[in-house]
């Protein structure tokens, strides 16, 4: 019964037809990692993408009203973020900030990107902050004087 069973675990043993089983299922749980961890990080360079376009919109937007006061300058730049970063995209839009100075407009903005496949790692959510910087148009006279003494 004994050389019974130790022949057989040695057959077990020297057997190859389900070794690539094994393999596969352990290289499965990285590979499903690498896999969770890609898909959220295209969706946060999304995110980001699209919620630079907005603020970069919104700061030109502000700039080009030089006479607007601070409560105006917020109003127009959420108005122009919203257009351009709509309430149902991928992340939720958290806060917005304008400094709008004599020479130049700063526009901030954060968004939340919940995590689908990284909330097993920890990550239930990410937040990105997005900021840009726009000099105003001052208008300055460029004046040249030429002198002819001929």
């Amino acid at each position: 019964m004994l050389r019974l069973f130790i022949s057989r675990c040695l057959r077990l043993g020297a057997d190859q037809s389900g070794a690539v089983l094994i393999k596969f299922t352990l290289a499965l749980l990285p590979l499903l990692t690498v896999v969770g961890v890609a898909a959220d990080a295209s969706r946060i360079f999304l995110v980001k993408q699209k919620l630079t376009n907005a603020v970069d919109a919104a700061a030109i937007a502000v700039g080009r009203y030089p006479d607007l006061d601070s409560g105006e300058a917020t109003s127009l730049a959420q108005s122009f973020i919203k257009a351009h970063y709509p309430p149902g995209a991928i992340g939720d839009l958290t806060g917005v900030t304008v400094d709008a100075k004599s020479k130049q407009v700063d526009v901030a903005a954060t968004a939340r990107v919940p995590m689908t496949l990284l909330q097993a790692l920890g990550y239930n959510h990410i937040d990105i902050t997005v900021s840009s910087m726009v000099m105003r148009h001052l208008h300055k006279i460029e004046l040249a004087m030429v002198l002819d003494n001929s």
